[in-house]
């Protein structure tokens, strides 16, 4: 029986959540747990919250907790089916998609899910056959309205996506989530028609959505404490772990710099194998500061750390890792954020290689503008002046992980690898220690899921439309422009 005082923190912590206040429906679930650990909808919620926080496997573990409290509710393999089809995982996604339409014929998010997975799969026909009948019967939904507008856009048919786009976003049911999904696929079928004045209009609408403030003093109190914390000074002091492990291969960079494509050449490759964003080195840091023993948090404690305290976490992060292939003689990390612990790579993980992917500064910021990033994980991705702010300090970081000694680090320009594709990937191949393989040219047609936004493109041989796309938009980006300041090159400024 359902502990009654659990139920209603779980209830109200779903309309908080409904609302977007997400720290009080955290805590909220976070109470209904403690009331009851077993508490189906309270598991769900915290699913639900990492979902939207961008951590989808730690999403999936939280889901099947929830299920494992009631197997015949539907929502929960609903839910799961999402998460794992946005951390990639797209077999295991579509059985938790048919498994809620099992237990409930006609499910409607569920019959969403199963549509989003064929698409993401390639399969328009099969995606747009399930759609088709609530469309026909205007049974439509918020999910229903986005993953159509998607359908669409990948069929090329953008005057549709236009046509049904603005139908949709007036009516009620379109949720926040969706309207911004919609508006910014909006701008992208508008840009493809070669309409940019609307298209930038629709990208400003859709970030306007669910948008969270963004304070740079915390980026910059962050950055500093990483840059004092890894000085020249104090690395050269600094213990290394004794693992000699190849196995890694960090692909660093902002979003949207063309990591998705590096990694994918890698892939191809057959002795290496791309992971995505995995999160792994995240989920290592917390445990830093007991491992060392130290009274500082990271990265202050890691001036203390011994050889052995390395080897532990180093340990820890590859087992991880390791879980992807037991054959793979490198396997790729691209989660982006590992940009800010270069310093911590170098001295845990001696022998990974570092690949950090640079693109222009204005086609960066503006391409994470219009991509559809949570406003949660990107809360500067929706702004073109703080996009310019974050930059800078993005710059500078990468400046002083570049000064270093002993930072085994290849950076690659992504108009330089565009431009010349089997020099550039065959100095990749190099760097990470493989015999070159011509599959490393051919990476579009390596079967695999990709879970980023970039999971169409990778799938196609590599083209050259998306360099210096930000021109067509250049009358717009004044407070991008003002951000970037020094940083821009001489004929951009």
């Amino acid at each position: 029986m359902r502990d009654p005082t659990a139920q209603r923190l779980a209830q109200e912590a779903y309309k908080a959540l409904q609302t977007g206040e997400l720290l009080l429906a955290e805590t909220l679930t976070k109470q209904a747990l403690a009331k009851s650990k077993r508490n189906g909808d309270a598991l769900a919620i915290m699913g639900i919250l990492a979902y939207q926080r961008s951590r989808y496997r730690e999403a999936a573990d939280w889901q099947r907790k929830a299920i494992a409290t009631n197997r015949k509710e539907p929502l929960y393999h609903c839910n799961l089916g999402k998460a794992l089809a946005q951390g990639g995982d797209l077999t295991p996604a579509m059985a938790a998609f048919e498994k809620a339409l099992r237990l409930q014929p006609g499910h409607v998010e569920a019959t969403v899910g199963k549509a989003s997975v064929w698409e993401r799969r390639g399969k328009v026909d099969r995606a747009r056959a399930l759609l088709e009948p609530f469309i026909k019967s205007r049974q439509i939904t918020a999910e229903v309205a986005a993953v159509y507008s998607r359908i669409l856009a990948r069929e090329g048919k953008h005057e549709e996506v236009v046509e049904f786009t603005e139908q949709q976003l007036d009516q009620p049911y379109i949720r926040d989530v969706q309207r911004r999904e919609m508006l910014l696929q909006l701008g992208t079928s508008y840009h493809r028609l070669g309409d940019y004045d609307h298209a930038f209009e629709a990208y400003v609408k859709g970030n306007k959505v669910s948008a969270r403030p963004y304070d740079v003093g915390i980026t910059e109190m962050g950055f500093n404490g990483l840059m004092a914390a890894f000085s020249p000074e104090l690395m050269a002091g600094m213990s290394r772990a004794p693992h000699d492990s190849e196995l890694p291969v960090f692909v660093v960079g902002l979003p949207r710099c063309g990591s998705t494509l590096t990694e994918q050449i890698i892939h191809a490759h057959p002795e290496a194998l791309g992971a995505g964003e995995v999160n792994y080195l995240q989920t290592v840091l917390p445990l830093i500061s007991e491992e060392v023993d130290s009274g500082e948090p990271y990265p202050e404690c890691m001036s203390e750390a011994s050889p052995e305290n390395l080897d532990r976490l180093a340990k820890a992060y590859l087992d991880k890792l390791r879980i992807h292939s037991h054959k793979a003689r490198r396997i790729a990390d691209k989660t982006l954020g590992n940009f800010q612990h270069v310093g911590l790579i170098s001295v845990m993980l001696p022998q990974a290689r570092i690949i950090h992917v640079r693109r222009h500064p204005l086609d960066v910021c503006f391409s994470c503008f219009f991509a559809n990033l949570s406003p949660v994980s990107h809360p500067f991705a929706g702004d073109l002046r703080d996009l310019g702010l974050y930059y800078r300090w993005y710059s500078r970081l990468m400046d002083h992980w570049r000064s270093l000694p002993d930072v085994n680090m290849l950076e690659i320009d992504y108009e330089a690898l565009v431009a010349d594709q089997e020099n550039l990937s065959r100095k990749i191949i190099d760097f990470i220690g493989l015999p070159w393989h011509d599959n490393c040219l051919r990476f579009h047609e390596a079967k695999r899921a990709v879970a980023t936004l970039s999971y169409d493109q990778v799938r196609k041989p590599m083209y050259k439309t998306a360099v210096a796309r930000y021109k067509l938009y250049d009358k717009h980006l004044g407070p991008l422009k003002d951000a970037l300041g020094d940083l821009l090159p001489p004929e951009d400024a």
